[in-house]
């Protein structure tokens, strides 16, 4: 323990004493003295003294002392290494952190190249950094430990841990970059090595005289030149000396054609790199075992950074995949980068053959031809991967499952060959050979087709210039081609997130799937969702700039779940439904735009119709209702039956052994009808009980009925049936009924030769309910026959 004491409070320090124990004798020097026996606590401690006569009077109160009991070690240093070697330095920075907070804090650090045996660098320094000074290829241990002002001190760095190597690199004017030590599939005898030129100049590597010529050693055996077809090294390229001859890689030259006794040996090797003047430039030791590649699918070993180590195992990695050249002797898929970087441009073409393979962002960018996710396998794409066509068919065919994870700040992007909207050079380089220019277009590649049973789970991606026709599964001799950037038959599809710009055709097209859609984009194309069967959900989604006249979204024989999708400057700004029974109860949502070629609501289940719906109907189009309809518009919002077009009027809603009840809705211009005859009207219920509170039924397609009733019981209140101005036809009728009953209150009848027509005799069962002669304008005949009923009976 130490004290620091001030005077009067705040004055400078008088002393500083060292106190071993916690009971301390002072000796004031004054004219007494006192002897004090002090229980300090840990930590801070403050004391001072003040003296009091038997009269109470007090002095004045002595100088403050701080005592601080420190009995325990400073914290353990945590240390960080910087390997600063670059091509011509041989320093390591040392660094560390640890502070006590009760005492001034000293360290000693010591290093060893065999992680034991210690020899001390510095003592009781109150520094926290070291520039340490090694040898080229020696690997170094480093640890540290404080001590503060009383002698109490820490472990050292490395006790709970063991300590990890510091390699100080190699000159590495040229590194070994690639080693091919398992050959190629079918010809093992196909080995081949490459380096790399780290520097800024040529550098001449296979001089044809052998004094200024680079030395190559692979355990110890000297690899000699057979051939020298390029003697030089490009400033940052690379170099390729290929084992006996110029096949092992086709498609991309040899620079050197060598030969090495035996060869690779499997189990691995130690290949060392020296320049003319004897100096080893670079070495990779892997005599325990390569650190990579495999003699299974013949992968290469491929160093990730041309500046750090070559004998660190981690600064290698197994190749990820072939690229699109080159090819091996007998034209199969070369799993390395000769003569290339060995990131970026993996090739997707032909079946997947890992069950599970992962695509990442370091890679980037792919390049697609046509790849198949076989049935039971998954192809897994992570966030900021970028994906290139390199021809228009491009394509990737789904039969397993497709699991793309891409985020908000990292979108997976699918596009065109020579789409070069990208910040980085590699990503933004034109791929494929067949572009007729280098602009990208709609349609430079086909996209994703799903098959039976296959899952596709699309998170945050972006598809972009997709819709090259093809020809669909199954298609005939005369089939004509479909434009999908995403296909699906009898599958599960989710799309989150998903953008597609600049499509061809249709986006997504699927029959008999499970289809989930949120939160995406689809800018552009004929038809944005084209879904026949299955299952469809779409939220909070953005449809524009689509050509198509039934809209973006076309739905065949299923009733889709939609929640807040926006509609913007296409075409027809709605969901467009074609043939469609409902399974199940279903409901219109409030405030929504359909159109509807056909609807079927069977027995058993129930629309109800929210407020503000719009229905647009198309030519003929009807709805039939065996179940029940409940229509809940407001005097405020509605609900609507328009005609698709307003030159064509739609069809019907027909009623059968129902029981309904709308209220404020408006029929607009329906009744057309291919069948003619009489059995007719924008509205016609048969056998049903049915209730319209509040409706119009307006500009039914002349002549013929607005309503027609058969065996109905029927009430309509505060409604208007009629037109505007009279059609120039005869026989136009309001409601035309035959058996049942009808209630009519207060409904006004305009511009029709009869208001109601009994097709019987007698005539069925008519009440007026508030109601007298001012509730028929322009009405011929307000109900026939003349002797139905007269104004004195009703009510």
């Amino acid at each position: 323990m130490y004290n620091v004491p001030t005077l009067n409070n705040d004055a400078s320090p008088i002393q500083e004493l060292l106190i071993s124990s916690s009971s301390v004798h002072l000796d004031l020097d004054f004219n007494f003295t006192v002897d004090v026996n002090l229980n300090l606590n840990p930590g801070h401690n403050y004391i001072y003294f003040s003296a009091e006569d038997s009269a109470g009077n007090t002095s004045v109160r002595s100088s403050i002392i701080h005592y601080v009991l420190d009995n325990d070690p400073p914290p353990v240093p945590t240390i960080q290494i910087e390997n600063q070697s670059g091509l011509s330095s041989t320093n390591l920075k040392i660094t560390w952190q640890g502070v006590d907070v009760l005492s001034p804090t000293y360290y000693d650090l010591d290093f060893s190249t065999s992680s034991f045996d210690w020899q001390n660098l510095v003592l009781s320094t109150t520094t926290n950094q070291y520039d340490f000074f090694g040898t080229r290829g020696e690997s170094y241990f480093f640890r540290v430990r404080a001590i503060d002002i009383l002698g109490n001190t820490s472990a050292w760095s490395n006790e709970s841990t063991a300590p990890s190597a510091n390699i100080i690199n190699y000159r590495g004017d040229v590194v070994i970059n690639e080693v091919a030590w398992a050959g190629a599939m079918g010809y093992a005898d196909d080995e081949w090595i490459e380096f790399y030129n780290n520097t800024d100049q040529d550098i001449v590597f296979a001089s044809t005289s052998a004094s200024a010529r680079w030395q190559i050693k692979v355990g110890g055996r000297t690899i000699n030149f057979s051939t020298i077809k390029n003697a030089v090294i490009p400033a940052h390229g690379y170099y390729l000396l290929e084992r006996t001859r110029d096949e092992s890689v086709r498609e991309v030259a040899a620079d050197v054609i060598y030969s090495l006794q035996y060869g690779f040996k499997n189990t691995g090797e130690k290949i060392e790199l020296f320049n003319p003047a004897g100096e080893k430039i670079d070495e990779v030791d892997c005599g325990s075992g390569w650190f990579k590649g495999d003699n299974v699918k013949y992968r290469t070993m491929e160093r990730i950074s041309t500046t750090v180590s070559g004998n660190n195992p981690t600064n290698w990695q197994s190749n990820q995949g072939p690229r699109y050249v080159p090819r091996t002797y007998n034209g199969g898929p070369v799993y390395g980068t000769p003569k290339m970087s060995n990131f970026g441009f993996l090739s997707l073409k032909d079946r997947q053959e890992d069950n599970v393979v992962t695509l990442v962002k370091a890679n980037n960018p792919y390049i697609l031809s046509t790849y198949e996710i076989p049935v039971g396998m998954t192809l897994v794409i992570e966030p900021g991967v970028i994906i290139k066509s390199n021809y228009a068919a491009a394509k990737i065919d789904v039969r397993g499952t497709l699991q793309i994870n891409g985020t908000v700040g990292e979108p997976v992007i699918l596009t065109s060959g020579r789409d070069q909207s990208f910040a980085n050079i590699l990503d933004n380089t034109v791929v494929g050979s067949s572009w007729s220019t280098i602009v990208p277009q709609s349609g430079d590649m086909q996209g994703l087709q799903f098959y039976s049973g296959a899952v596709g789970n699309i998170n945050n991606m972006e598809i972009r210039y997709g819709g090259y026709a093809f020809r669909p599964p199954g298609a005939q001799m005369y089939t004509p081609s479909v434009k999908q950037v995403v296909r699906a038959d009898n599958a599960v599809v989710n799309l989150s997130g998903v953008k597609f710009l600049s499509s061809q055709g249709t986006c997504v097209y699927t029959k008999t799937c499970a289809v989930n859609i949120n939160n995406s984009e689809f800018d552009g194309g004929d038809i944005g969702v084209d879904v026949a069967d299955g299952a469809l959900t779409i939220t909070s989604s953005r449809f524009i700039n689509f050509t198509n006249s039934l809209g973006p979204v076309v739905v065949y024989n299923i009733w889709p779940e939609t929640k807040e999708v926006v509609y913007e400057n296409n075409q027809l700004n709605s969901l467009y439904l074609l043939n469609t029974m409902l399974a199940t109860d279903t409901t219109f949502v409030a405030g929504s735009i359909y159109s509807l070629s056909s609807l079927s609501v069977p027995t058993g289940v129930t629309l109800t119709i929210e407020p503000g719906v719009t229905l647009r109907m198309p030519r003929y189009a009807s709805i039939t209702v065996d179940g029940t309809v409940n229509a809940n518009g407001t005097a405020d919002q509605p609900i609507k039956f328009l005609p698709l077009n307003t030159s064509d009027p739609w069809g019907r809603l027909i009623f059968t052994s129902s029981t309904s009840n709308l209220n404020y809705v408006d029929f607009i211009s329906g009744n057309l009808d291919a069948s003619g005859g009489s059995w007719n009207g924008i509205v016609v219920g048969d056998n049903s009980d049915l209730t319209f509170n509040n409706c119009q039924f307006l500009e039914s397609r002349p002549p013929g009925n607005s309503v027609r009733l058969r065996n109905s019981i029927v009430n309509i209140n505060n409604s208007t049936i009629g037109y505007v101005t009279k059609p120039n036809f005869n026989n136009i009728i309001g409601i035309a009924v035959s058996g049942g009953q009808l209630n009519l209150n207060n409904t006004l009848f305009m511009n029709l030769d009869y208001g109601v027509y009994s097709l019987d005799i007698p005539p069925p069962a008519l009440n007026f309910i508030n109601t007298t002669m001012d509730n028929f304008i322009s009405v011929a005949h307000p109900w026939e026959p003349n002797l139905w009923l007269s104004f004195a009976t009703s009510t």
